[in-house]
């Protein structure tokens, strides 16, 4: 799944929360993490061929649908193959049942809620998991530092 991916934990800050609607995974990226996005390649969950999870949203002079803002920029998550390149693969029960997963893993099950409001609760226990990480990292340094001195007398 994406979310095993190594880009992945560097997009995710800019995941704009699904509609209840359209229940689509798109991005607002800065340049060199939109970058990274786009050159990601993996399976197609129907297929399993190689393909680009992360494409552009066609650009067009209208206002995007996510969040009012223009379509440069703007970048969408599919598990799987592109329309123009295989239509059948987003309609298969892989396809569907890839995006009900990752809706979940991200909090959105039920996008009745407010969407912010689990992005942030989703955002924070992201953080909080990355102080810890950064506590126990920080630990580690100092546990090597003490044997390092006693080692060394």
């Amino acid at each position: 799944m994406i979310i095993d991916h190594p880009v992945w934990q560097k997009v995710l800050p800019y995941l704009k929360p699904p509609s209840k609607g359209r229940q689509n995974f798109d991005f607002s990226f800065p340049a060199d993490v939109r970058a990274e996005a786009l050159a990601v390649r993996v399976e197609c969950v129907a297929c399993r061929k190689m393909m680009a999870p992360f494409r552009a949203r066609k650009q067009g002079s209208t206002r995007s649908r996510v969040v009012g803002t223009a379509t440069e920029g703007h970048i969408f998550y599919s598990g799987a193959c592109p329309g123009d390149r295989d239509k059948g693969c987003s309609r298969t029960g892989a396809a569907k049942q890839h995006k009900k997963e990752l809706l979940e893993v991200l909090g959105f099950k039920d996008c009745t809620v407010s969407k912010r409001g689990k992005l942030a609760a989703v955002t924070a226990e992201r953080d909080a998991l990355r102080l810890e990480l950064e506590d126990a990292l920080q630990s580690l340094r100092i546990a090597g530092e003490i044997y390092e001195e006693e080692h060394t007398r």
